[in-house]
């Protein structure tokens, strides 16, 4: 009996590791991804990689950047964004999804360096005439107000306050949202309109001067969607919404949005 189960062993070894480099010699699963994912991102795709023995490999910038890349054939495998509006943009590609995973908030962040008469201790919405005072202090970094949608929920905002005509020329504008915060957690920039999830990312470098109320602006939607009907493709997209990445964006800043 010893013998049997002795080789019993050895063949279903066998198989496994057949297995196991089938998913190595598989090819790489291929994200697109908002810069504003990177960090708690890295940190799942690293887990799904153990997980499952495939290679993930994921390719950051603007959703806007990466919609246009998309659009003219660039080999995406999935594709996950920072707004509804640009996934639109690709929807002749999508194989399943798209998914709305992930949400996020602004809100109007300091370096943390900077001096200046807002309370670190006393956070509460942002009013037209506090943004307008933080203004006259020093310029705003977002991202681009015509294309990227931190810079595009910022515009909103702004807008909805009566500040745009005057405020307009006091934004710095970046190409991506991750850029933006650099800015600010530098000191390059005094102020930011940001992402709740990027005062994590800053590790202390920045701190919330003020809440921005929700309905200011449009709902902020993180959708993802598979342009391939591979089957590595649908594991990882499936991984992506599953409850240990979920909590990996909580933990990060993010909000879920319920399955």
């Amino acid at each position: 009996m010893r013998w049997i189960l002795t080789f019993l062993w050895i063949c279903a070894a066998g198989v496994a590791a057949v297995a196991g480099a089938a998913r190595a010699d598989a090819e790489p699963v291929v994200i697109f991804a908002a810069a504003s994912l990177k960090g708690p991102l890295d940190a799942v795709v690293a887990g799904i990689e153990v997980e499952t023995g495939l290679t993930v490999r994921v390719s950051y910038g603007a959703t806007s950047t990466l919609a246009r890349q998309i659009s003219v054939g660039a080999p995406a495998d999935l594709f996950w964004a920072a707004s509804a509006e640009w996934m639109e943009t690709v929807s002749a590609r999508v194989a399943a999804g798209p998914v709305d995973v992930l949400g996020n908030r602004l809100v109007v962040a300091a370096w943390a360096g900077v001096d200046t008469d807002a309370d670190a201790d006393d956070v509460g919405p942002i009013s037209a005439e506090a943004l307008r005072a933080l203004a006259q202090e020093g310029r705003i970094a977002t991202a681009r107000t015509d294309a990227v949608p931190l810079g595009q929920y910022a515009r909103a905002v702004i807008e909805g306050l009566g500040l745009w005509p005057e405020l307009r020329a006091d934004l710095i504008e970046t190409d991506s949202a991750r850029a933006a915060l650099v800015l600010v957690s530098r000191g390059d920039a005094p102020f930011g309109m940001l992402y709740a999830s990027d005062l994590v990312a800053a590790a202390g470098s920045v701190w919330r001067v003020a809440d921005v109320p929700e309905e200011l602006h449009p709902p902020i939607r993180y959708p993802l969607a598979a342009l391939s009907a591979r089957a590595e493709v649908r594991e990882v997209f499936d991984a992506l919404q599953g409850p240990a990445a979920r909590a990996q964006f909580v933990a990060a800043g993010f909000g879920v949005v319920s399955p």
